[in-house]
């Protein structure tokens, strides 16, 4: 049976070996712990925990219940393991801090005679999701033909296993050309997590949104080809601007000229020829403005 304590991350699956030894499958996060549990029959002699069971001659000896077993246990795993279970039906071995090279198979062993046994065999697994994917601008340029030409970089880390990194493009069919390139990838030299990056070309003749993928994280939603568009709309609104601003100019001289001209009328004859006169001189010159 199989026990987690705190934050441990279980898959179990239960088969049997060919000598009839059950066999669970085990999955940890890169950090966390994980319980590997066996059940004795007592009473036993000594009680030990073993990597790489399947290969004798490359066996790390990690943990058992025995006069000094410190002086045994492999250095990757000191520190970082304990015994529950002492002189119980159930012993268990808990390891944490746990990093990818603690994956393997994983085997608890009982002495009740002069002959070892292997009780249970564990295959551990361990993972670490990568992170949100961050994406950047490496440069933009004009192409010159109605197109422009973005280079985006996209970058995750602390994932495992090394997973393949993905560009989605949102926005209008055919108006988007990708261009990837080559993706970059390293591990951490002590936890063995991996850091992806990529940087990709897009030449865009309409705006689209971009994201980026990896080992199921995706990225918000990255903007390109939106400058050009917010340019030419901003030079279509100037323009009706300026004929809205040049109309309302045209009827303000127009009421202007007309008040002014009506405070110059003076009584008789010379009033209405004077009136007559000063209105036929204004439409010439308002046609000539016009004209202009």
């Amino acid at each position: 049976r199989l026990c987690c304590l705190g934050s441990m991350f279980w898959v179990i699956i239960l088969c049997f070996t060919d000598d009839g030894a059950p066999v669970q499958d085990v999955e940890g996060r890169v950090g966390g712990s994980v319980l590997l549990g066996c059940n004795v029959s007592l009473p036993v002699k000594l009680v030990y925990f073993q990597k790489n069971c399947k290969k004798p001659e490359e066996s790390i000896f990690v943990n058992g219940f025995y006069s000094r077993p410190g002086d045994y246990i492999h250095p990757q795993y000191k520190n970082r393991t304990s015994l529950i279970g002492k002189d119980s039906k159930e012993y268990s071995l808990k390891m944490w801090n746990l990093t990818v090279s603690d994956e393997g198979d994983y085997c608890c062993i009982v002495m009740t005679g002069p002959v070892p046994n292997t009780v249970v065999e564990f295959n551990l697994t361990v993972t670490a999701p990568f992170s949100i994917p961050t994406v950047t601008i490496k440069s933009r340029s004009d192409g010159g033909d109605g197109t422009e030409s973005w280079a985006l970089q996209c970058l995750s880390s602390g994932g495992y296993p090394p997973d393949v990194l993905n560009w989605t493009v949102f926005g209008k069919e055919n108006s988007v050309l990708l261009q990837e390139g080559v993706s970059k990838s390293y591990a951490d030299k002590h936890s063995g997590v991996w850091t992806i990056n990529q940087t990709a070309t897009f030449n865009c003749t309409h705006p689209a949104n971009i994201t980026c993928s990896v080992g199921g994280a995706t990225s918000p939603p990255f903007s390109i080809c939106e400058y050009k568009y917010i340019t030419h709309n901003l030079s279509i609104y100037t323009v009706i601007i300026a004929v809205v601003l040049l109309f309302l100019f045209i009827l303000v001289v127009v009421i202007i000229l007309i008040r002014v001209c009506g405070r110059q009328q003076l009584p008789g004859i010379y009033t209405h020829t004077h009136t007559h006169n000063t209105r036929l001189t204004l439409l010439r010159t308002l046609d000539q403005f016009l004209a202009c």
